[in-house]
C-alpha cells in the first residue's frame, strides 16, 4: 500500500501546477485505476478487513475518495476520543491532516481545531507540489468535525476564501475565529461569514493584507452580535496596489443608517496595524458605530501615537448607563518602546495593566 501510494503521488507531483487551493489527492481515478471502479460497499469492506490503523491511514492518505470512506468506518474502527485536534509543523499538509482526522471517533465531541502552519524547513515527502495544506483539507475537516466552536488557522498560505466559506456554512455552533498569515483570505471571506456565521462572537485577523479597514467595518455593522475583535498587523497594502476600483466592487457595503448603529462591542485590540489603516479604521468606527458596552481597548504600536485625543473620546462615546466621564475597565495604549501613551484627562482609568499576546 504504502509503495503504491508513493508512486500515486509522485505521478500527481510531477503532473500538477502549484496553484492557491491544489490538492495533492486525485480528483479523478486513472484508467489504469481498477479499484476505483468498485462500489463504495464493496471498497469499505476491503478497509474493515485490514487489521492495522496505520494501514486505514495509509488508504485515507491515496485520494480523496477513499478519505472519504475511511471516514466514514471510523467510529467502528478508531477508538481515540478528543475534544480539539491540534496540529503544528512546518510539514502539515492535507496527508497529515487526514490521517489525524480519520483517528478520531468522537467526531460529534470535538469542538476545537488549531492548525498552526510555520514556514521554516522543508515541506514533507509526498506532500503535494510543495506540501501544502489547501481548502480540500479545511473541507474534510469541516465534514469530519460539524461541531466546532473555535477554529484558528495560522500561517496557511494556501488557505482561500473557499476554505473559509466551507467553514462559515458547515459550522453553525462556530463561534471564535482565528485567521493569521494566510495572505489569499479576501473579503469574501467576511461576507461569508456575514451570511451564515450567526453565532460567531469572537474574530481574530492577523496579518491579512487583503482585508481593507472599510470591510472590517462594514462586518462591524452588520455583525452586532460580535463581543471580541482583535486584528493584528494589518494594512491593506495588496487593496491599495490592486487600485480603487477593484477594491470598491469587492468589499463588504454597510447599510445606510441615518444614525449610529449600537454595537455590543467589548474588547477591542489594535496590534501594530499601519498607521494608515488604523486611522482610516477608527474615523469609519466613529462616524457609523458606538460603543456603549466597550470594556477593553488596546492600541498598541508606533501608530498609535497619530492618534487624536478627541477621535478617542468620540470613539468609547458617553456611557448611556452611568452619568460623567466614560469608565472603562482596560484602556491602554503603548507605544513601540512599551510605554504608555497620553490619555484625555476626562477619561479616567480604573485599571492600567500590560497585556501578552
Amino acid at each position: 500500500m504504502s509503495r503504491s501510494n508513493y508512486l500515486i503521488r509522485g505521478d500527481q507531483r510531477c503532473s500538477s501546477k502549484s496553484q492557491p487551493g491544489h490538492s495533492i489527492y486525485r480528483l479523478k481515478a486513472q484508467s489504469q485505476d481498477l479499484i476505483n471502479c468498485l462500489p463504495d460497499d464493496c471498497i469499505c469492506d476491503i478497509f474493515r478487513s485490514l487489521d492495522k490503523p496505520k494501514d486505514l491511514k495509509s488508504c485515507a492518505t491515496v485520494c480523496w475518495r477513499w478519505a472519504d470512506l475511511v471516514l466514514s468506518l471510523a467510529s467502528e474502527l478508531f477508538k481515540t476520543e478528543k475534544s480539539s485536534l491540534v496540529l503544528k509543523g512546518h510539514d502539515l499538509d492535507d496527508t497529515l491532516l487526514v490521517s489525524n482526522v480519520i483517528d478520531i471517533s468522537s467526531r460529534n465531541s470535538v469542538r476545537g481545531l488549531h492548525i498552526t502552519r510555520s514556514s521554516t524547513g522543508t515541506a514533507a515527502a509526498g506532500g503535494g507540489p510543495d506540501g501544502h495544506l489547501t481548502d480540500k483539507g479545511v473541507c474534510f475537516v469541516i465534514k469530519a468535525f460539524h461541531n466546532l466552536t473555535s477554529v484558528c488557522l495560522l500561517g496557511c498560505q494556501m488557505i482561500t476564501d473557499e476554505g473559509i466559506h466551507h467553514i462559515s456554512t458547515r459550522c453553525p455552533m462556530l463561534r471564535s475565529l482565528k485567521i493569521q498569515d494566510c495572505s489569499s483570505i479576501t473579503v469574501q471571506s467576511l461576507e461569508a461569514l456575514m451570511k451564515q456565521a450567526e453565532s460567531l462572537r469572537y474574530l481574530t485577523l492577523g496579518h491579512c493584507p487583503q482585508i481593507p479597514s472599510s470591510a472590517i467595518v462594514s462586518f462591524l455593522i452588520l455583525m452586532p452580535g460580535l463581543i471580541d475583535v482583535r486584528l493584528q498587523s494589518m494594512d491593506d497594502v495588496l487593496t491599495q496596489s490592486a487600485g480603487s476600483s477593484e477594491v470598491a466592487t469587492t468589499a463588504v457595503s454597510p447599510p445606510i443608517a441615518a444614525s449610529k448603529i449600537s454595537h455590543e462591542l467589548r474588547t477591542l485590540f489594535l496590534d501594530n496595524c499601519a498607521a494608515g489603516y488604523l486611522q482610516e479604521l477608527l474615523a469609519q468606527i466613529i462616524a457609523h458605530i458606538q460603543l456603549p458596552l466597550l470594556k477593553c481597548l488596546v492600541i498598541r504600536g508606533s501608530s498609535g501615537r497619530s492618534m487624536n485625543h478627541h477621535d478617542l473620546i468620540r470613539l468609547l462615546g458617553p456611557d448611556t448607563r452611568e452619568p460623567g466621564p466614560r469608565s472603562i475597565p482596560f484602556l491602554l495604549l503603548l507605544g513601540p518602546d512599551g510605554g504608555d501613551l497620553s490619555v484625555p484627562e476626562n477619561i479616567r482609568r480604573t485599571q492600567v495593566g500590560k497585556l501578552c499576546f
